[in-house]
């Protein structure tokens, strides 16, 4: 919960996809059983989770109104 997919790729925990090697991509990212099968070099991308942030309102003021009695209509004036 309060978790959403980002389009940017980064190092999160979910796989996406494979690719060819590309200069300045990252070694840790490469996929060395893929590499060792196809015979030219492979990495993984992962999708970045990013955190979604939430805003609660709550209404309180039918609350305050229905709290006085009908016959005290002076707080009301403001």
């Amino acid at each position: 919960m309060g978790r959403k997919r980002s389009t940017i790729r980064g190092r999160g925990l979910d796989f996406s996809e494979l690719r060819d090697y590309r200069p300045g991509d990252d070694i840790r990212n490469v996929d060395w059983r893929v590499t060792n099968r196809m015979g030219k070099p492979y990495v993984r991308l992962y999708c970045e989770e990013k955190d979604c942030s939430a805003q609660l309102n709550q209404d309180t003021f039918l609350k305050e109104l229905c709290s006085y009695s009908i016959g005290d209509r002076s707080p009301l004036a403001v």
